[in-house]
């Protein structure tokens, strides 16, 4: 399969795309269904945004960031991603889940139920939201893109035998959108990948883990633990398309080391500000994408990988998702 990684690759002229469908650019499209339900917790909704089309059309799944603690279906207004895509005659899912702020759920279990499970609701109800089940997406922010790539390169859960109809669906994905996201939830790994201090995380004080496996401390944190939550262990030569991202608008520019020798800093708040930044540099490294682009070759996928570290001209996710998911006529 074909394989880019590089700075970008160069933009693809999109005439061919037909039929066209028309969105007022000036005004967010509102959805067709709002909250409709896709599982037992109160988080597990999803608004969407139907495609008025004779035939079933392909579908695009938005998972917000967040860190996993936080963030709201509402975001996929954020960018014109929702609207470009909507134009070019695919319709749009954007997916409320269940968050680690309170320690009551687990990343894990996040990943493994309600993202498979609103995957397998909507191919569940293609027919009547009149989509191609055969053509699905997901695409995401920071914790989003991780919740997409993981999507993208897990094993499907699809049991036939099960006398719930949405279990015996297909949880897989055709095309990853990874926007500034991680490559591995397994954080032991992000040193090596990101190569930083291997104390990176005591000495930014970072505790997104400790909400993302419902723990107190790090050495609560089973390998076991850590490889259910491995993305980057998942790729398979039958995986999703990838597109994966990370640009200076996205959570600064990583070209440079980064700076961990926080003693040195005198003021009080600019040394708190100095490991935040640490923080957010570390989880949305261009590392992360470069380091799936090396498991995209390992195994021969359709990747392409745009970040700081090598820079080029830069076509849109939106242009990538149109191009995998539309036919060529």
């Amino acid at each position: 399969m074909k394989n880019i990684i590089k700075g970008v690759a160069a933009t693809l002229c999109l005439s061919w795309i037909l039929p066209i469908f028309v969105v007022d650019a000036a005004a967010e499209t509102a959805p067709t269904i709002e909250n409709m339900r896709y599982g037992k917790y109160k988080e597990n909704v999803m608004d969407i945004y139907l495609v008025d089309s004779a035939t079933p059309v392909p579908l695009a799944i938005f998972i917000h960031g967040g860190g996993f603690k936080s963030g709201t279906k509402t975001q996929v207004d954020d960018t014109d991603v929702k609207e470009t895509l909507l134009a070019a005659g695919i319709s749009v899912a954007t997916i409320d889940y269940r968050v680690t702020a309170d320690k009551e759920y687990t990343l894990d279990q996040i990943l493994r139920e309600d993202m498979t499970l609103a995957v397998q609701m909507l191919r569940h109800r293609a027919a009547s939201l009149n989509i191609d089940p055969a053509h699905f997406a997901a695409w995401g922010n920071s914790a989003g893109a991780g919740a997409a790539l993981y999507l993208g390169v897990a094993d499907d859960i699809a049991d036939p035998t099960n006398t719930d109809p949405v279990r015996r669906q297909s949880s897989k994905i055709q095309v990853v959108g990874h926007l500034a996201g991680q490559s591995t939830y397994d954080t032991t790994q992000w040193a090596s990948i990101v190569d930083v201090d291997p104390n990176w995380a005591e000495l930014s004080e970072f505790e997104d883990d400790l909400y993302w496996f419902n723990v107190d401390s790090r050495d609560q944190i089973t390998p076991e633990m850590y490889a259910n939550v491995d993305i980057a262990a998942l790729f398979t030569a039958d995986d999703a398309a990838i597109y994966s991202e990370k640009t200076p608008d996205r959570y600064g520019t990583d070209a440079g080391p980064i700076n961990l020798d926080f003693d040195s800093i005198v003021d009080d708040d600019e040394r708190e500000e100095a490991k935040r930044a640490a923080r957010v540099l570390i989880a949305h490294s261009s590392k992360h994408a470069l380091f799936i682009g090396e498991h995209c070759t390992a195994v021969g996928l359709t990747c392409e990988i745009i970040t700081t570290i090598e820079p080029g001209p830069k076509r849109e996710l939106s242009d990538f998702m149109i191009e995998q998911l539309l036919p060529t006529p």
